[in-house]
């Protein structure tokens, strides 16, 4: 056993190309594993479940190696579920038909049932759908094969070996035991009694059938393996225990849940007064109360778990730091401190953007990918890895190098989206560039970060691109495709536009890109994917600049997928195929985060209505394109509700929208949902330097948490509220809010001062946002730390009487600052948006004070008040207050 090991440590470590990383695998003191058994005490009579303990086995070390490079490749196709909640997830939206009841099917003896050989034959399939080359797999299947065919343990002083099946106990049979089933599950979906509804954990399968197909469905389930065998329970009285959940039939054919727990349940824990470590003593509680959180059930029912939470803490010698009940703490001054980790049990992606592309065209090659309806242009996923391959290996033959600079000034297009999956399929970094800047701007981006190439279209609204850049660079015109030699952009080399006019003077089009390489140079881009590091920087966005000069943050691959990925889960783009109306524009975070990346997950449509902001483009393709979903900011769903107001639209009723990129008042957060036809209306808080999404609404979660938070802390980040000293905060007192995480920026480019001052050498990220935090890992946005008004010694946050002043009939939207007063050092202006249809004259200071009386303190009304027909803004929507400041300074000469 011992020499099998050793010889498949040397192989793998050869194919790694290292040989030193062969100590890695090797297990000090290794040893035959030990056969122990734990009690099914639910059983009765209780029965034993042997597991043979391969700690400090000879192929541990191995195993574990092998589990981690699997992450790269995922095993799951759309079957399986990780836990209640997502289970929970996918079910709430079912409808029963008439005959069906609710079944559990369970495999009997999962592991042992499987024949090694058909596990391996599974990994192996699955390793050649996903494209891994020949020799990775054949090291995979080396290092698999050994691991489980050395099955040997040791029982009461004797040796023994398993002859059959998987191993429990080994750290590869979960792994094995998934490709296995979901390979037979593949196979048993094809036929024709194969239940409509089935979702499997493991080896529990929750399923829909019809009841008088139930035995033939079991027969045909038991007919498909010879060694794998189910067992069904039917529902009773129109209730199913399933996991930790009761499932329940309603009288409208809908689902219901409730928390389960077994009969033989004791709610023993481990007591606080033991020597474990903090979070192993609360790690129950911290589940309890997060499946609590997660899981909708009724009011009822909800009370009646909370009270069960309290009291099994009591029993276990804890003390309750919440009157809700949200979390269980022991008695310890850490335990009020305003800080949260969202750990979950779903693994972060180790993989680059190229790999997440590829993947996303494999498993939905003719889901449509995007749809740009002001181009008449649609491309499905298999359409999209073409094509961004054809354009990533002729950005190769230009000269372009694995980590050049490429900048896209362009608004939302087909061009665009193509482009920064191609640099990053290239192994390149994308830079977005505002199409609104103007020359000294643009110029400043691309000199700050020394692009090399630069993509942008002929021209947008009043912006001639091209013009623009002749003007900067009038050695352009002159100079050959590609050989760009710039005084005032001395980095840049060539200028690519999509037009399908004339060719423009020293520029390429993008349909040149298409066509320049062969094929057999197309294909080459897969194998580059490997050598791009999911840690490498794979996007420069500029801050929104609404306090000043933009920085550029670098944002890595790994930070941009695995933000993806959590927020399609949040958003539930996996429980059908959702179109997404992309309102935001792709080079600010919310567009390529929760847009682009999260779109890939799940075969996800994105729908362009327009190359910048239009309301009545955006109600044009919710209608025509049937989208599911419209993400915007509070600007852009003012406009929509302002637009369908005007002429009294009906549009089709939309399952989610997503407002975010600046703080919303819960007046429009209604009015979205009743004006527009939303099912539920969606918070979120992001940052640039955090890759995108920290915060945003929890799975299931109704409309109602957007009035008051801006949603729940992302899985995998943490989270904390400090004060000016930099300590932290007790939990609902407001503070500057930090996190930490895989989604924290690279740094800003070449600003290493200014990175230090945001990221400090514990990795935490100050956000520069006043924010309260609560237990549960939802969060309130008070305002920025740089805009709270400090009028007489009172410190007032705009976002207070913002959210007053937006209730107001006759408004629109409305904004608070500070502006200098000799008393009292700042007083509070009010800028508003007057609606069309109010009367002449209605709104003036007299009028807005008054509307303010009872509703805020004296000292938080507005004095001075401005009426505007527009905001200044970025094009992403966020507010410039510094500019709101400087109208007011101009007007009054101060």
């Amino acid at each position: 056993m011992i020499e099998e090991a050793n010889s498949v440590r040397q192989n793998v470590a050869r194919w790694m190309g290292e040989e030193k990383l062969e100590r890695r695998f090797l297990v000090p003191n290794s040893k035959v594993p030990s056969l122990y058994c734990l009690p099914k005490i639910h059983k009765n009579p209780v029965a034993m479940r042997p597991i043979s303990s391969n700690i400090c086995a000879p192929t541990e070390k191995l195993a574990a190696w092998l589990v981690e490079e699997m992450k790269m490749y995922p095993i799951s196709h759309g079957k399986s579920v990780k836990n209640s909640v997502e289970l929970v997830g996918n079910l709430k939206h079912v409808e029963l038909r008439r005959g069906e009841i609710l079944v559990s099917f369970d495999v009997t003896a999962l592991f042992p049932s499987i024949p090694v050989k058909d596990a391996l034959n599974s990994l192996q399939s699955h390793l050649e759908r996903n494209r891994v080359p020949l020799n990775q797999i054949n090291a995979y299947l080396l290092v698999a094969g050994a691991c489980m065919n050395q099955n040997f343990f040791s029982f009461r002083g004797k040796f023994y070996k398993q002859t059959f099946g998987l191993s429990m106990g080994n750290k590869l049979s979960p792994l094995l035991a998934e490709a296995f089933m979901s390979d037979l599950e593949a196979e048993l979906s094809k036929h024709k009694l194969f239940p409509r509804v089935w979702w499997r954990y493991v080896d529990d399968i929750f399923a829909v059938v019809k009841e008088r197909y139930l035995q033939q469905t079991l027969d045909m389930l038991n007919a498909r393996h010879r060694t794998i065998k189910f067992t069904v329970e039917k529902e009773n009285e129109g209730q199913l225990p399933f996991l930790d959940l009761l499932v329940s039939k309603t009288t409208d054919n809908q689902l219901k849940f409730a928390i389960y727990r077994k009969p033989t349940s004791t709610d023993r824990y481990i007591t606080s007064d033991s020597n474990h470590y903090g979070a192993q003593k609360q790690a129950a509680f911290h589940s309890m109360a997060h499946r609590l959180f997660n899981i909708p059930m009724e009011k009822e029912d909800f009370v009646a778990e909370r009270k069960r939470i309290h009291s099994a803490a009591e029993m276990n010698g804890y003390v309750l730091r919440s009157s809700s009940g949200i979390e269980v703490q022991s008695l310890t001054a850490e335990g009020n401190q305003s800080y949260v980790h969202n750990a979950d049990a779903r693994p972060l992606l180790y993989r680059n953007i190229g790999q997440h592309i590829r993947l996303a065209a494999e498993k939905y090659p003719n889901n449509e990918a995007l749809v740009s309806c002001h181009e008449s242009k649609r491309f499905s996923f298999s359409d999209v890895l073409e094509k961004v391959d054809r354009l990533a290996s002729s950005l190769h033959l230009l000269g372009l190098e694995k980590g050049d600079r490429v900048g896209i000034w362009a608004p939302n297009c087909s061009a665009y989206y193509l482009t920064t999956l191609a640099i990053s399929r290239a192994g390149m970094i994308a830079v977005g560039i505002n199409p609104a800047l103007q020359l000294p701007e643009v110029e400043y981006a691309m000199n700050k970060v020394q692009i090399k190439a630069l993509v942008t279209i002929e021209s947008y609204r009043t912006q001639k691109y091209y013009e623009a850049l002749c003007q900067l660079m009038p050695e352009l015109a002159e100079s050959s495709p590609g050989k760009l030699k710039s005084s005032k952009v001395p980095s840049l080399k060539m200028v690519i536009v999509d037009t399908e006019s004339k060719k423009l003077p020293g520029t390429m089009t993008l349909n040149d890109m298409l066509q320049m390489a062969s094929e057999e140079e197309i294909s080459k881009i897969e194998s580059l994917q490997p050598g791009i590091s999911p840690d490498s920087g794979a996007a420069l966005l500029f801050t929104s600049g609404t306090t000043g000069q933009p920085k550029a943050a670098l944002l890595s691959h790994f930070g941009l997928v695995n933000n993806g990925m959590h927020s399609a889960n949040r958003l539930e783009l996996d429980c059908k195929p959702h179109r997404i109306c992309l309102q935001v524009p792709l080079f600010h975070v919310f567009g390529m985060s929760l847009g682009l990346m999260a779109s890939f997950n799940y075969g996800s449509a994105l729908v362009f209505p327009s190359a910048g902001f239009q309301a009545i483009a955006s109600l044009k393709a919710i209608v025509e394109e049937k989208c599911t979903m419209i993400y915007g900011t509070p600007t852009m769903f003012v406009d929509l509700l302002n637009e369908v107001q005007k002429d009294s639209k009906k549009l089709p009723p939309l399952d989610f929208a997503l407002i975010g990129a600046s703080s919303c008042s819960p007046n429009l957060i209604l009015e979205v949902k009743e004006g527009l036809g939303v099912r539920e209306v969606l918070a979120g808080y992001g940052m640039t330097e955090a890759s995108g999404a920290t915060f945003t609404s929890g799975r299931g979660d109704k409309t109602e948490v957007a009035l008051s938070t801006v949603g729940k802390l992302m899985e995998h980040f943490e989270a904390k509220v400090i004060d000016l000293e930099g300590n932290t905060v007790p939990f609902g007192t407001p503070g500057e809010l930090c996190l930490r995480g895989y989604g924290t920026m690279l740094g800003y480019w070449e600003e290493e001062q200014k990175t230090k001052e945001i990221i400090g050498a514990d990795h935490w990220l100050k956000t520069g946002d006043q924010f309260v935090l609560s237990q549960n890992g939802y969060g309130t946005v008070v305002g920025r730390i740089k805009e709270v008004i400090i009028r007489g010694g009172e410190n007032v946050y705009p976002k207070e009487i913002e959210d007053i002043l937006n209730t107001h009939p006759h408004l629109l939207e409305a904004y608070c600052i500070g502006v200098p007063d000799e008393r009292l050092v700042e007083e509070i202006c009010a800028f508003v948006r007057v609606k069309e249809t109010a009367p002449k004259g209605a709104i003036d200071l007299d009028e807005i004070k008054q509307f303010c009386q009872g509703k805020l303190a004296n000292f938080k009304i507005p004095r001075h008040l401005r009426i505007v027909e527009h905001f200044p803004k970025t094009t992403s929507g966020k507010i410039q207050k510094f500019k709101l400041l400087e109208m007011f300074m101009n007007e009054n000469k101060v």
